[in-house]
This record gives structure tokens, C-alpha cells and sequence, in this order.
């Protein structure tokens, strides 16, 4: 009796079959999403992503607040450098007018 073969391009589809499902969660898990309740909602079973994506939003203004916080340390930050290069530069200048 002959052995059953499968081709590299079924072993490929049935790896997708089982793969794609569980990336699509892991991805709403990770970005605070119930999977379920948005698949629900792409074939117009519920109503309830709205109020999902409406307990994002203040998750973002943290997360806004805390980056334009980083942002304005790290100009600080970027102008005190500026500061201590340019004096830096005119000491420089003065030891070699010494010498």
C-alpha cells in the first residue's frame, strides 16, 4: 500500500490554518483588545467595539503626556550639552592662545 504524501505548499497552508488565529490574538492581547469582541464586531455581530476603543483613549493621553514629558527632558537635556560644548570650545581656544 503507498505511503500518503503531503507537498511542501499543504504543510505551509494547514501551518497558516493554525498560526494566522493565534497571531490575531496574541496581537489584540498585547494591544488590549478582546480578540473575540473584535471579530465579533467585523461581522456585525455586536456593538460593543465602540466602547472598547473608547477605554483606549485614555490609555493614549497618558501615554501622550508621558512622551511629550521625555521629549521635553531630552531638549533640556540636548540644549545643557549645547551649553557645556560651546564653553568646552572656548577653553580649548584660550589653552591654545597660551601656547
Amino acid at each position: 500500500m503507498a505511503k500518503p504524501r503531503m507537498t511542501g505548499f499543504a504543510r505551509f497552508f494547514i501551518f497558516l490554518l493554525i498560526a494566522t488565529p493565534l497571531a490575531f490574538f496574541a496581537a489584540s492581547y498585547i494591544n488590549g483588545e478582546d480578540g473575540v469582541q473584535t471579530l465579533k464586531g467585523l461581522f456585525g455581530k455586536s456593538d460593543q467595539t465602540e466602547q472598547v476603543k473608547q477605554d483606549d483613549t485614555p490609555k493614549s493621553d497618558t501615554k501622550t503626556d508621558r512622551l511629550s514629558e521625555e521629549l521635553s527632558t531630552c531638549q533640556k537635556r540636548n540644549d545643557d550639552l549645547y551649553e557645556e560644548n560651546i564653553q568646552l570650545k572656548k577653553e580649548l581656544k584660550a589653552l591654545k592662545a597660551e601656547n
